[in-house]
């Protein structure tokens, strides 16, 4: 009992005196305020079934503190890949989002032998 009361009391001494923990970017730079696309996604055609692709997407974030920088976490909303037609896609962080549009139609995926993957439009 006595050892381990000391042990406790030793720990909390031997603390660094500087915060240790993760702090998120909302907690640098407060919360996001404004969302600008810079660089829309490269793939907006998709065949049903794929997946969102967000390469090449490029978000500007406006902090309310009035810093500006390149927003890289970030939620997407509104892809349904089993849904043919226009959609629009949200991305947001916090309270701020901005959208695109992408474009599912019909079609068909083949793999061949080297497992890449060719895509036919029908």
């Amino acid at each position: 009992m006595y050892r381990s009361g000391v042990a406790s009391e030793q720990s909390a001494y031997n603390q660094p005196p500087h915060v240790s923990m993760y702090m998120s970017e909302a907690v640098m730079r407060g919360n996001v305020t404004n969302i600008s696309i810079e660089h829309e996604p490269t793939k907006k055609n998709y065949i049903k079934g794929e997946q969102l692709d967000t390469t090449g997407l490029k978000l500007i974030a406006t902090y309310e503190n009035g810093r500006v920088s390149e927003l890289t976490y970030y939620e997407t909303n509104g892809y349904d890949p089993s849904k043919l037609g226009e959609q629009t896609v949200t991305v947001s962080s916090g309270n701020a989002s901005a959208s695109f549009k992408v474009n599912v139609t019909n079609g068909t995926t083949y793999y061949s032998d080297n497992f890449k993957t060719t895509t036919f439009q029908t």
